[in-house]
């Protein structure tokens, strides 16, 4: 019978930490190429955040 015996060392990781953001939109009227810019400036920043 051998006695070979080897320990292997394996760290840890470190748990990974969710940020946590938030997403300012505005428009200044309520006319529909404003509406537009809001559609737009909303798809834009969830695509950033997610």
């Amino acid at each position: 019978m051998t006695k070979d015996k080897r320990v292997e060392y394996i760290p840890a990781k470190p748990p990974k930490r969710e940020k946590r953001v938030g997403i300012y939109c505005r428009v200044s009227t309520k006319s529909t190429e404003q509406l537009k810019s809001l559609t737009a400036q909303i798809s834009t920043d969830l695509g950033f955040t997610l």
